[in-house]
């Protein structure tokens, strides 16, 4: 199938963000280093999705810890939605942040007996 990068970036966007593992996709800076992780579109961007010649970079909050199976679930939709387009890039994930929903189920208290 033969499709523009804008169809591709918006197709690994919805796969990825329909994810309950994913808080959403975010554009912030790699690394820290201020690349922006955004597909440009005209008329806009697909945040936190960006291709090159080398691999899809998808940029994510996590909605849930652990943080590896959230990976492996991005991974997934994001390499399902390449190969109905016949791309073989390799999918690389990156976790900027993880939401406050998950930072505080992983700290809830818990009831001590007296």
């Amino acid at each position: 199938m033969t499709a523009s990068r804008f169809e591709v970036a918006r197709a690994v966007a919805d796969a990825v963000a329909a994810l309950p593992q994913v808080a959403r996709l975010t554009a912030g800076g790699l690394h820290g280093h201020g690349v922006e992780v955004a597909t440009l579109i005209p008329g806009g961007r697909v945040v936190g999705v960006l291709g090159d010649a080398d691999a899809v970079r998808v940029q994510i909050v996590a909605a849930r810890l652990p943080l590896q199976p959230v990976i492996a679930a991005v991974t997934a939709a994001a390499a399902e939605v390449l190969r109905r387009y016949a791309d073989d890039r390799p999918v690389e994930v990156f976790v900027a942040d993880v939401s406050d929903e998950a930072l505080r189920a992983l700290i809830a208290p818990v009831p001590v007996e007296v």
